[in-house]
């Protein structure tokens, strides 16, 4: 029988370690061990890297992140070429790093956090060097979109108190105002159920109609539907015959007349982090640039033009 007390007491004070180098400590076999080790990791006693060494996950306790660095040299090129550039930067803007840093960063989840900026409504995705603390991290993105600091609120000078008596000229005004006020709230509701039934009708998803009937029409199978933007970007899991059986693709649809290479630079790092091929579709056309990158690098990406459905 295992100590638990001991185990977790071994990997206080050696994290992050292996289950081979717990097991070796308390003179028990590594199964054994390892199943010490998942109780105390459901228990939320110690933690567990994504990274592994040798196809085994190391294991650490609260404070010893820092020692994670061990991980290093069991990364491949491309995710240690990440880890450097993050170190350095410590805060990365996912829209401006390549496809292949956009990927690299999703492996290397041990190091890399992910923060979202909801910034006029579009949602901004940064990368944050794991070591790095929330206060320098939101001051480091701030710097980057340009947002100054808020200042804080001057002091409010008391203004003196008017007599109890107001003149009649001001208790008029006074009045006037409440009953514009009465007279203009109605209008606002009214204006604001007008809106509201606008942007809860049901119809009105005209691109979202004729994706699924050309769907309907080549075959293609929908799993699951995400609207991000109505009648501009949806995303769908979908399953698409073939001749060796119907596959699973990820599903990018975009309402744009003209469609770039950071368009398809975005949708090839959703496909990665999926593990799936790609369908882009789209209602208008590719630029120049990006149907070099489609032929060349993005070669899991398959376009359907949706005027035409070609």
């Amino acid at each position: 029988m295992i100590d638990r007390n001991k185990v977790l007491s071994i990997v206080k004070l050696k994290g992050p370690v292996l289950p081979m180098e717990v097991a070796k400590e308390v003179g028990s076999d590594t199964i054994f061990t390892g199943a010490v080790l998942s109780e105390l990791l459901d228990k939320k006693l110690i933690k567990i890297s994504s990274a592994k060494i040798g196809g085994s996950p190391v294991y650490y306790a609260e404070g010893q992140e820092e020692r994670l660095h061990r991980l290093y040299n069991y990364l491949n090129e491309k995710d240690r070429r990440a880890y450097d550039l993050l170190k350095q930067q410590k805060i990365i803007n996912d829209s401006e790093a390549d496809p292949l840093l956009r990927v690299a960063l999703r492996s290397i989840k041990d190091f890399a956090k992910a923060l979202e900026v909801n910034m006029d409504g579009e949602k901004i995705i940064f990368w944050k060097w794991y070591l790095l603390s929330g206060a320098d991290a939101e001051r480091i993105i701030r710097e980057k979109l340009g947002i100054r600091q808020a200042e804080p609120e001057e002091r409010k000078t008391e203004e003196p108190k008017e007599s109890k008596k107001e003149p009649e000229q001001r208790k008029a005004q006074r009045e006037e105002r409440k009953e514009e006020k009465k007279e203009t709230l109605p209008e606002k509701k009214e204006e604001q159920k007008k809106l509201e039934k606008e942007d809860t009708d049901e119809g009105g998803h005209e691109l979202l109609a004729d994706v699924k009937k050309v769907f309907r029409e080549k075959g293609i199978e929908v799993l699951e539907t995400a609207v991000i933007r109505k009648n501009s970007d949806i995303e769908m899991t979908i399953k698409v015959p073939s001749q060796v059986g119907r596959l699973t693709y990820f599903c990018k649809i975009r309402n744009k007349k003209k469609s770039n290479d950071k368009d398809l630079s975005s949708v090839y790092v959703d496909g990665q982090v999926k593990k799936l091929p790609v369908l882009y579709v789209t209602t208008g056309e590719l630029t120049k640039k990006a149907l070099e990158k489609l032929e060349n690098e993005f070669k899991m990406i398959s376009v359907l033009y949706l005027k035409n459905g070609n």
